[in-house]
């Protein structure tokens, strides 16, 4: 629970940094592909990057650190405590992702439905499709899906606009970013990078669309157009939400398309991130350990807070439990100053099956740490973990 948490957060500071840093540096400054190219990477990344654990080793002060021995962790198969019920955050994630999932095939499933029982022609690389519905002039993919309610003309611009869209793939843009929302449909930031996504998409095409006929004509033709609200998943040529930005740039040009100094800190802020996030400091274990059986007397013992958790994820092995195998296992563990797992080995001899069960579980467990003169200090913890199986 805890990893999945701190998976989490540490995503989600990624997310909020590497949008923060296009919204305010290089969003429709220098090449449009490069920024493109970063929002995709930027999303890889931030998701990416905290799933990396790479341990960089420092020198071990030699301190003496001294063990001390819990209770006997009794596990057996109707341990209350292991009960086959998924929990509640689980239940509420899956029914979110279900849902999500559910919402975004039935938008594939309309667009679909539309392209294949509308008439069709072909233009060039295109699709024109005759949709009888109110909605802009959009493309999804190499369909130009054209509404003939509307009454607007095809203008030669908004073709080379669709036809930009389509060769550039910017649909699978699209879909990746669905595809993610359907994952992490709890993460808001999504939402924020579709918005710059699709931005960046319209700035892309309508550099190419406005050439020939100049930025205030095509300018002109964008605010001529039918305005209202766009089926999901397409690119529409006059989105209303995005009129405003795409004029403004428009305005400003295109004409800075090369690489500025503003793209000169995206790698390294990708690097400062990747040893924030997936780096880890880790002391290089040192001779000077006590004997495990020396005693050593402390004020405070380190004590698991997730024990009970931890119990449940080791269970009671099946294969364990119909070869009729018993025993006790006990783990000898050391606990960091902070309460944290940094490494175990077995006291006892190995058990098959069972000493694996709970040497996959040991690294989830969190305490207490131990005090010693109302410091915190390194202390080894032996756990001893009694499999029982109920006559």
């Amino acid at each position: 629970m805890n990893e999945i948490l701190n998976y989490l957060i540490e995503s989600s500071l990624l997310l909020l940094v590497f949008w923060s840093f296009y919204h305010f540096f290089l969003k429709g400054t220098g090449s449009l592909q490069l920024n493109r190219g970063y929002l995709l990477l930027s999303l890889v990344l931030a998701f990416g990057l905290p799933m990396l654990h790479i341990p960089l080793m420092e020198v071990g002060a030699g301190e003496m650190v001294g063990q001390f021995t819990l209770e006997t962790v009794l596990i057996s198969p109707q341990s209350p405590s292991l009960i086959l019920r998924p929990d509640l955050w689980l239940v509420v994630y899956l029914i979110g992702t279900g849902l999500s999932a559910i919402l975004l095939l039935s938008r594939l499933a309309r667009i679909l439905s539309l392209i294949s029982r509308s008439d069709k022609d072909s233009m060039g690389d295109m699709t024109i499709v005759h949709i009888q519905e109110d909605f802009p002039v959009a493309s999804f993919f190499h369909y130009l899906l054209w509404p003939q309610e509307t009454g607007e003309k095809l203008h030669p611009q908004i073709v080379e606009h669709e036809s930009c869209h389509a060769r550039q793939r910017h649909s699978w843009d699209i879909l990746f970013l669905e595809a993610l929302k359907v994952v992490f449909w709890f993460q808001p930031m999504l939402w924020l990078y579709q918005r710059e996504v699709q931005t960046n998409h319209e700035f892309l095409a309508d550099a190419e669309a406005s050439q020939k006929i100049g930025s205030l004509a095509y300018g002109q033709l964008l605010l001529q157009q039918h305005l209202s609200d766009s089926l999901p998943l397409v690119q529409a040529f006059s989105q209303s939400s995005m009129i405003k930005a795409r004029l403004e740039q428009l305005k400003a040009g295109y004409k800075s398309q090369g690489l500025q100094w503003k793209h000169g800190l995206i790698l390294p802020l990708i690097a400062g991130m990747f040893f924030l996030v997936s780096c880890e400091w880790q002391e290089e274990p040192t001779l000077s350990e006590p004997d495990p059986l020396a005693v050593i007397e402390i004020e405070n013992p380190p004590q698991p807070s997730n024990m009970m958790e931890i119990r449940r994820s080791i269970g009671y092995p099946k294969a364990a439990r119909e070869a009729g195998i018993e025993g006790q296992v006990v783990m000898r563990i050391l606990v960091g100053e902070k309460g944290e797992y940094i490494r175990h080995e077995e006291v006892t001899s190995y058990i098959e099956h069972l000493s694996e069960a709970v040497e996959a579980q040991l690294p989830q467990l969190s305490f207490e740490p131990a005090t010693l003169d109302g410091k915190p200090k390194k202390f080894w913890v032996n756990i001893p973990f009694a499999f029982k199986l109920l006559k």
